[in-house]
């Protein structure tokens, strides 16, 4: 094994001379590509056109595989630019050009910046870039695009995220160097959650596409710049939010008993969220029982639309058809579907049962006294609030005695009126009609002088 071994490694470096040797007798030629250089951009961000050179045999042909260095000099007078990630080092591909990316960017400070690319070779080929740096970094970000969006749980997001950089004037400063960050809670991009990329002429930077992790909920990720040594760098901040594969969809209002023959005064009502967030622009679908009720307007079985800002879902207002103790009304929305119960108590007056409190009663001339009066049909109570037709009748006796009405108040299937008698004494009643006397009770009142 041993002697294996050394074989190889002879062998190893023997293939390494060689291709060494190959590179020196061809007398490498390394120059910048075209438009490279001289070239001027503004400080702290990249050049117009990345730097980059051909490497070239001494027969003129391209040559793959060759490691070039690109080296800039500290100097005072202009600041130090730099490759971000240090990518100062790039091989040539199969047409010979080197690219290193991240490329160069543009010092701090303004003036003339000499670059050198050298072929790592025993011949050490060198080319020379003339450079200038040009006063006005990036002082803003904003965001253009892809702020404030949402996408389910592993799913890829539909905007990029999309800033601008300005400058001092508030005009965009181009080829800015922007990174842009995301934590990994949040979602990925497609190759590093931490990366630099190059703005274009516009100062306009765009970055790959975002996709959502498997956590729902809010997360947010920012794009960033930099503005020099003794200034604040400018930043913005894009905010997305992760959505669970269902939605939730709850009921937040609407009627639930009418009479028939009488219309709701309120529509039914529901929002749609996913992890705490309105859904808007959600597809939605109420469905009635026209055996028993039906909506008002459009079609009288359905009605379909979509979520408002506000994750809303409404409906048309409901007409009473025909007496039921459920009759079935539903919603039905969301990506994943769930439906919500609306179901109605569609009651009759003429079934109707009005149970007063006292049944009877003796008051006093002058004097207040109340009446309760609770509704239930089909042993169901009914809200009070949806009594459309109720009338109070007073019979008065020959000597005129009788009572007025100072208040009437709602609790649940209760409704409370308060009575003034008048300053006569006798017997007399009170009938509580619905629905146009379809169903009535009567109270006696014997009425005592005071």
């Amino acid at each position: 094994m041993k002697c294996h071994a050394a074989v190889v490694a002879v062998r190893v470096g023997f293939a390494f001379a060689l291709l060494s040797a190959a590179f020196a007798a061809s007398a490498l030629t390394v120059e910048p590509l075209p438009g490279t250089t001289p070239q001027s951009t503004r400080e702290l961000t990249f050049f117009p056109v990345d730097v980059g050179v051909l490497v070239r045999d001494d027969t003129g042909n391209p040559m793959p595989g060759v490691t070039v260095r690109f080296d800039v000099p500290f100097l005072d007078s202009a600041g130090y630019a730099f490759f971000p990630n240090n990518s100062n080092q790039a091989v040539t591909d199969a047409n010979g050009v080197a690219v290193p990316q991240p490329n160069l960017v543009a010092s701090n400070k303004d003036g003339a910046i000499a670059m050198t690319a050298t072929a790592l070779v025993s011949s050490m080929p060198v080319a020379t870039f003339s450079l200038t740096v040009l006063p006005g970094p990036p002082r803003a970000l904003v965001a253009l695009s892809g702020d404030n969006q949402r996408a389910r749980i592993g799913t890829t997001y539909p905007l990029p995220w999309v800033a601008q950089a300005l400058g001092d004037d508030g005009l965009p400063v181009p080829y800015t160097l922007v990174q842009f960050f995301a934590t990994l809670d949040g979602g990925t991009f497609p190759t590093s959650n931490s990366f630099f990329s190059k703005a274009d002429a516009n100062g306009i930077v765009t970055s790959p596409p975002f996709t959502a992790s498997n956590n729902a909920g809010p997360y947010y990720g920012d794009a960033s710049a930099l503005s020099g040594l003794n200034d604040t760098d400018p930043f913005v901040f894009f905010h997305f939010t992760n959505l669970a594969v269902d939605d939730f969809v709850g009921r937040i209002g609407g009627p639930s008993m009418v009479a028939v023959g009488e219309t709701t005064i309120a529509p039914f009502v529901a929002t749609v969220s996913n992890s705490g967030v309105p859904v808007a622009g959600l597809p939605y679908r109420f469905a009635a029982d026209t055996s028993c009720g039906r909506f008002v307007t459009g079609d009288p079985a359905s009605a379909e639309g979509v979520t408002d800002s506000n994750g809303r879902a409404s409906s048309p207002l409901y007409l009473g058809v025909a007496r039921s103790v459920s009759c079935a009304v539903t919603l039905t929305a969301g990506d994943v579907p769930s439906v919500v119960d609306f179901s109605m108590h569609v009651f009759s007056y003429a079934a109707m049962v009005l149970s007063p409190q006292p049944a009877s009663l003796v008051t006093t001339s002058g004097q207040p006294f109340r009446v309760v009066v609770s509704f239930a049909e089909s042993g169901l109570s009914v809200d009070a609030w949806t009594i459309g037709a109720f009338v109070t009748q007073f019979n008065a006796n020959r000597n005129g005695t009788s009572a007025s009405i100072t208040g009437v108040s709602y609790s649940g299937n209760s409704l409370a009126l308060d009575f003034l008698a008048n300053d006569k004494q006798g017997d007399y009643s009170i009938t509580f009609l619905v629905g146009g006397g379809a169903s009535q009770v009567t109270v006696p009142v014997s009425q005592r002088k005071r």
